[in-house]
């Protein structure tokens, strides 16, 4: 048996590996039972959202007849009098009509009602939602009308792509690093704290060996742990939610230029961005078992040099050198994300590091040696 073999065969049978396992299967499934629990409250949340909008209405209406009151002849009172009439007459008829279940006809009237109110926010008037906030609306209103696709609701979805890129989302956002780091951390610093590192130096084998087959056995459990992932939420949603479409479109606004990612194309960008950094997180827990020799102070080293990392992205004096920072990837910011343009511009220098660090890892176990 090759010491692949063994790492591998030693990996799919541990405790902490099936129960991460099983962990992830509980975890979508209760998601997945959340967001069909909460169905019913996204009506109830969008109508009480019509609702705040009606009584904005009826509060502007009060003060616009006051005015005219006290000066019947107020040309720009008469105006936004007219402008809130209007504004306060489409909701109402949206509100007769939201429960019919004619979505196309909901976000047409929808759009009237931002352009209404968007046009009385410029004559001066209060509304309950910003400028920028209805300026989206109506841009992904269109977009869903042109690909005739129904909305759906961002973080409370039970239709196939959108639970899962609800899922790939948790994933790129810190899941895959925690889960991993649980599962990989000790990949190799165990066994120098176990001494065990020198009967894998007396076995006939290469040094380095040590450092592929443990590469190797921590990728198949990063890809093993996102198909497990990948696996359940496709079959849970298949099974009890909605179809959908991969094709539903995500909002970017990038410069007050708006853009649409469809939802499959963020899904595969998210995964790669995501994969490409675990694969840079475990070169360096290599090398940095290597020199620390010690899980606890291996993983504390791990876990400040990334966020050390990302705090520099954030500085203003790095933004334009982003693309030689693979930490960007730790939490992808509004400068590298799944929607942005830029989003691969760290990508090549992440994969620069995690070759420096793999072979200093090969180079480094060769002139390892264990006192005890």
């Amino acid at each position: 048996m090759t010491v692949f073999q063994f790492e591998l065969k030693k990996l799919l049978f541990s405790r902490k590996f099936l129960l991460i396992m099983l962990f992830l299967m509980i975890g979508v499934l209760l998601l997945f039972i959340r967001n069909y629990t909460f169905q019913e409250e996204i009506i109830k949340e969008e109508l009480r959202a019509i609702d705040q909008q009606i009584q904005m209405s009826r509060t502007n209406s009060k003060v616009h007849l006051a005015q005219l009151d006290q000066d019947p002849n107020d040309h720009e009172a008469q105006q936004m009098d007219k402008a809130n009439d209007e504004i306060y007459t489409a909701l109402y008829e949206l509100l007769s009509l939201y429960t019919e279940g004619n979505w196309q006809q909901n976000l047409q009237l929808q759009n009237d009602i931002w352009e209404k109110s968007i046009m009385y926010s410029d004559l001066g008037g209060e509304t309950v939602f910003s400028k920028e906030k209805m300026t989206e609306s109506i841009a992904i209103n269109e977009e869903l009308l042109t690909r005739d696709i129904a909305p759906e609701h961002e973080h409370v979805s039970i239709t196939l792509p959108n639970y899962l890129s609800q899922i790939i989302y948790i994933w790129t956002y810190g899941g895959a690093f925690l889960l991993f780091l649980i599962l990989m951390g000790d990949v190799l610093s165990v066994e120098f704290d176990t001494y065990s590192i020198k009967l894998l130096f007396t076995q006939p084998l290469k040094k380095s060996d040590i450092i592929a087959s443990k590469f190797m056995t921590a990728v198949i459990a990063y890809f093993m742990m996102l198909l497990i992932v990948v696996l359940t939420s496709i079959s849970v949603s298949f099974l009890f939610g909605e179809t959908g479409a991969l094709s539903y479109p995500l909002l970017n606004v990038q410069d007050g230029t708006v853009e649409f990612v469809s939802i499959a194309v963020y899904m595969m960008r998210s995964l790669v961005m995501t994969t490409v950094f675990i694969l840079f997180i475990l070169a360096l827990i290599l090398a940095y078992s290597i020199v620390m020799k010690n899980t606890l102070v291996l993983l504390g080293g791990v876990v400040i040099t990334c966020f050390v990392g990302y705090a520099m992205t954030l500085l203003p004096t790095f933004e334009s050198v982003l693309w030689v920072n693979p930490f960007v990837y730790l939490w992808p910011n509004e400068q590298v994300n799944a929607l942005s343009k830029d989003w691969y511009i760290a990508l090549p220098m992440t994969i620069a590091c995690i070759l420096c660090l793999y072979f200093f890892s090969k180079y480094k176990i060769k002139h390892t040696f264990v006192e005890r």
